[in-house]
C-alpha cells in the first residue's frame, strides 16, 4: 500500500518538475492575459501531495 502511494507521490512530483521545465523552455508569452503560477515551490508541491495521500488513506480502505 505504502509503495503504491509513494509511487504516485513521486509521479506527481515528476509531473510538476516536467511542467516547470517545459515552462522554462517556452519562455513567457508577451500577450499572456494572466499568469497562474510563475514559480513552483517544490516543498509546497510535496506538502500538497502528502496531504492528499493522507486524506485518501483516511477516507478509503485499500486492500493490499
Amino acid at each position: 500500500m505504502a509503495l503504491i502511494i509513494a509511487s504516485s507521490a513521486k509521479l506527481s512530483l515528476s509531473l510538476v518538475a516536467g511542467i516547470m521545465q517545459r515552462n522554462e523552455n517556452e519562455g513567457r508569452r508577451k500577450d499572456a492575459i494572466f499568469d497562474i503560477v510563475s514559480e513552483v515551490d517544490l516543498q509546497e508541491a510535496r506538502n500538497g501531495v502528502d496531504n492528499a495521500v493522507r486524506e485518501v488513506e483516511s477516507r478509503f480502505d485499500f486492500v493490499a
